[in-house]
């Protein structure tokens, strides 16, 4: 038994490690711009204050919802306006956090599924924020009771962190992280030998 679940593990981290054309959801295109023509360019100091925006809202997120909406959105429409990738799938990503707190599934997918069509316009930061995607993914069809397909996104996860993880900052933590999603998905289906495995 001990090697069969070793051997499916295994399976999955190599299937996860195949390229993104496989995956369900929109398709990732290396050639495709995602802004609009003629969209404005982010002077450096409109992009640090996008971000800090940004990163004052994942303390919020977490405990005051309501409070990290409104600038998160705000933050993803100044991203859009001035093509500003990073600001845009970060904050992206982020929104979809809060949507997934409250319960808003769809509209998580929907921004999650956006989020992955800038990830080619990222100069940097390119794989954790696919990382990010691909767990918040898994969070929202673990929550819609689609566990084939949110054990599916975390293992995507987990592929891009095992990976990619010393250029990650917080490498741990996300890995943590998508190791309990995996963990409470297979418990929550009966499979506990699998969860602690």
């Amino acid at each position: 038994m001990a090697f069969i679940l070793r051997w499916q593990l295994f399976f999955l981290l190599v299937f996860c490690s195949l390229s993104a054309a496989g995956q369900p959801g929109a398709p990732e295109m290396s050639n495709f711009s995602a802004f609009p023509v003629g969209a404005e360019r982010i002077s450096a100091q409109d992009s640090s204050a996008i971000m800090e925006i940004i990163e004052r809202c994942k303390s919020l997120s977490r405990t005051e919802v309501d409070s990290a909406l409104p600038l998160l959105t705000q933050a993803v429409s100044l991203s859009r306006k001035h093509r500003f990738p990073e600001g845009l799938v970060e904050g992206l990503a982020d929104l979809s956090y809060c949507y997934i707190t409250v319960g808003n599934y769809n509209k998580a997918t929907l921004l999650l599924q956006e989020a992955r069509q800038y990830l080619p316009e990222l100069r940097s930061n390119h794989e954790r924020l696919r990382a990010l995607i691909y767990n918040h993914l898994g969070i929202v069809y673990n929550y819609l009771g689609q566990d084939d397909l949110a054990l599916y996104y975390h293992f995507r996860s987990l592929s891009m962190l095992l990976r990619y993880g010393p250029l990650i900052n917080s490498y741990q933590d996300k890995l943590v992280l998508v190791f309990l999603n995996i963990g409470l998905t297979l418990y929550r289906n009966h499979h506990v030998e699998q969860a602690f495995y």
